[in-house]
């Protein structure tokens, strides 16, 4: 347990692991648990949802695990597992429009938190997350994830970072006779990193900060911030009450659970209101709205035209039937970026046209030379400029 890594609030994990490594041991917690366990596999609904709503409550509470497991049994906390399960189920029920995430968790494992984390902010239906207590570490990350967070005035967030706890076992070892021997394989010499040398923590310093930055980068673009700004101004994985943290652009306002709840419910009314609008009601109901889109849409579609028209002209040149593709798009709509091939066509097809024709005129003043008396011909060296003159044009046919 100790060397996996963890994104979870300082006390919280410690708390964790020392229940854990009592209870462990104890036969009567561990029948507890498989009950427990067993119970949770008839478990046919992942989420709550009260009486005459139609809007889902996803608790997110105590430890964080990848699937359920002792510790998450021991420490009432809730698996990832449990988390994806209960919003596949919110997306395709249809008496759900909307969810509201519960939180109160001090965070947990790095591993499977990811995946929590895009499946919320991947949503298709509104949601909001509330911190009821704690969002801690692996809890903040999936509670930034939420559209908007809200809280009460004593709730907390942060602890934003990771760690892994490795304890040496050797002196107890030792003194109760155990060796170990490990042998890694040749191409594998970090598998088994020596923490008791500088360059042993190393390696497992540059694995927590690689997996910070992923985790900082997710919340980064959760709230609509930069990494920097994580790093800076989120409390350098320290906590902070809800009225700091909205400072900092950690959350956003400070509301108790029923005002969460009327609000994603407003959320839900406006949203209808929006799908029930039609333009006859539109003008029925704002008429002088309607006429200001109007009017707005005349100017922006009379300087769309001007504009149009000009770039057109400025294709204009001194071949005609260029210029006649340039007149047909004016009237039937087209713009210049539609022609351009078109004018380059047949620009590149008159020169061909002048070039072929200077070409036969050059021939034939050259074949009316090839007659003449030699009292007549002209000088050679003329002869011979007359003669690579004709070559090119023949070339460039």
């Amino acid at each position: 347990m100790k060397n996996n890594l963890w994104a979870m609030e300082e006390h919280a994990l410690a708390e964790c692991l020392e229940r854990y490594n009592t209870a462990v041991q104890d036969p009567e917690q561990i029948k507890m648990f498989l009950d427990a366990q067993e119970s949770m596999a008839l478990q046919t609904t992942y989420f709550k949802q009260e009486k005459e709503t139609h809007t889902a409550i996803i608790d997110i509470n105590g430890v964080l695990t990848p699937n359920y497991t002792f510790m998450t049994w021991l420490m009432g906390g809730t698996a990832y597992s449990q988390i994806l399960l209960a919003i596949d189920q919110a997306e395709h029920d249809e008496s759900v429009d909307s969810v509201i995430f519960d939180f109160d968790t001090g965070g947990g494992a790095v591993n499977g938190v990811e995946a929590v984390g895009i499946a919320i902010k991947q949503m298709k239906k509104p949601n909001v997350g509330f911190v009821r207590g704690t969002a801690a570490s692996a809890g903040y990350y999936l509670a930034s994830a939420t559209s908007k967070l809200y809280g009460l005035e004593m709730s907390e967030v942060g602890s934003v970072g990771v760690v892994i706890s490795v304890v040496d076992t050797t002196e107890r070892d030792k003194k109760e006779g155990v060796k170990r021997y490990e042998i890694t394989s040749k191409n594998a010499p970090e598998k088994r990193p020596d923490i008791s040398k500088k360059s042993g923590r190393e390696i497992l310093q540059k694995r927590v900060d690689d997996t910070e930055d992923v985790l900082i980068s997710h919340i980064a673009t959760n709230r609509g911030v930069t990494s920097d700004t994580v790093r800076s101004d989120f409390g350098h994985g320290g906590m902070m009450l809800f009225a700091e943290a909205i400072e900092a652009n950690m959350v956003d306002d400070i509301k108790n659970f029923d005002l969460v709840r009327a609000e994603i419910s407003q959320i839900m009314e406006n949203d209808m209101e929006m799908k029930d609008l039609s333009l006859e009601l539109l003008r029925a109901e704002r008429h002088d709205l309607v006429e200001a889109i109007l009017e707005d849409g005349k100017k922006e579609g009379a300087t769309a035209e001007r504009d149009r028209l000009s770039a057109l002209d400025s294709l204009k040149g001194s071949v005609e039937e260029a210029n006649k593709i340039i007149d047909e798009a004016k009237a039937d709509g087209r713009s210049a970026t539609d022609i351009t091939l078109d004018v380059l066509k047949a620009e590149r097809t008159h020169v061909q046209k002048i070039a072929t024709d200077a070409s036969v005129d050059l021939e034939a003043d050259a074949k009316k030379m090839a007659v003449v008396s030699v009292s007549e011909a002209p000088d050679p060296d003329e002869a011979a400029e007359l003669a690579a003159e004709l070559e090119k044009f023949r070339g460039e046919k």
